[in-house]
């Protein structure tokens, strides 16, 4: 007499995958967003400030490029910060798609008495 059994299981199908190699990758972006960042706002800067420039459209101006630097600066420091967080991410992501369920059907033969 034959009995049909299943076993469930999970099984990785490659390698765990590591993505350390693209934290530098990413960490020279943000380098870079912070470069033109600053080299935009001292080009803002010398075309308004040291021209001397004066009004109420121009201060309003200053102000305003001085709340968006900030405003860069604090994203870009955020981003910076995620960096890490964001490769483990990923990581986990690649690494959870590359389980697979399996259920394994057999039969069992059983003698009988």
């Amino acid at each position: 007499m034959d009995n049909e059994r299943s076993i469930k299981v999970t099984e990785r199908i490659f390698e765990l995958q590591n993505f350390d190699h693209k934290k530098p990758i990413l960490n020279y972006y943000v380098d870079y967003f912070f470069q033109v960042d600053s080299q935009f706002f001292t080009l803002f800067h010398n075309l308004i400030i040291n021209e001397q420039q004066k009004g109420e459209i121009v201060e309003a101006m200053k102000e305003e490029s001085l709340n968006f630097a900030k405003e860069n600066i604090l994203l870009l420091n955020h981003l910076e910060s995620r960096v890490d967080e964001l490769v483990r991410e990923l990581e986990s992501q690649i690494n959870e798609m590359n389980l697979q369920d399996m259920t394994i059907t057999y039969k069992e033969h059983v003698k009988d008495s």
